[in-house]
């Protein structure tokens, strides 16, 4: 929780969303040296329909690792988050990649990709609509990121099952007819938070460690 909270990603992030902010989900992706399968091009609102209205997330992608090219960085086509608009994907052979489709080549232009690389520490950010994906690790090295999902406390959130809820949120929840879990992390203007950190930390860790441990390609 301690990245999560940190004041200068919440900084960063109100720049980017505002003052109101929801943590929808963190989880870590890793790829072991020499192995771990591509992600194809993607973007993340196509994956999202349905559940978020509007789709309003932006992502922070932080290095554990450094993160280069060699071992399998993220790449993006930047500018495509401007478009706002759902894509069209074909199948992909089973087991040869992480999502088993990616976008059709008429969506992607290779001539505007620009590799994501990061030295452990650092860290990118990216918006719901833009056009990203990665290559495989070919490289005797892990790369380990840590993501952080986060948006605007008015958009509405639909809950595919009762687990599935907002864990921690800041500044003013402005949600009409979203599901919202009482868990509440420290507000930069007030004293003491609501609930112990420590509760939360556990709920957590509880949940991304075992995910940590198969690794997530």
């Amino acid at each position: 929780m301690k990245f999560l909270t940190h004041p200068a990603v919440l900084d960063a992030v109100e720049a980017l969303i505002g003052p109101d902010i929801t943590l929808w989900s963190s989880h870590f992706i890793s790829k072991p040296g020499g192995d771990g399968l591509p992600v194809s091009w993607h973007t993340d609102a196509d994956y999202w329909k349905g559940r978020l209205q509007p789709i309003e997330v932006v992502t922070v992608w932080l290095a554990v690792d450094r993160s280069n090219r060699e071992n399998g960085c993220m790449r993006v086509i930047p500018g495509t988050h401007h478009e706002r608009k759902e894509r069209r994907y074909r199948d992909l052979p089973e087991g040869s990649n992480v999502f088993g489709t990616t976008l059709e080549e008429n969506e992607i232009d290779e001539a505007k990709v620009v590799d994501i690389e990061l030295e452990a520490g650092e860290c990118s950010f990216h918006d719901a609509w833009l056009i990203h994906g990665s290559l495989p690790n070919h490289s005797p090295r892990r790369r380990c990121g840590y993501t952080m999902r986060y948006m605007p406390s008015s958009v509405v959130f639909a809950p595919l099952g009762p687990r599935d809820t907002h864990k921690v949120w800041c500044g003013e929840r402005t949600f009409q007819g979203a599901k919202l879990s009482t868990q509440k992390f420290q507000n930069r203007s007030e004293n003491e938070p609501e609930t112990s950190i420590n509760t939360l930390i556990t709920l957590h860790l509880s949940q991304i460690m075992p995910v940590f441990a198969k690794g997530l390609y």
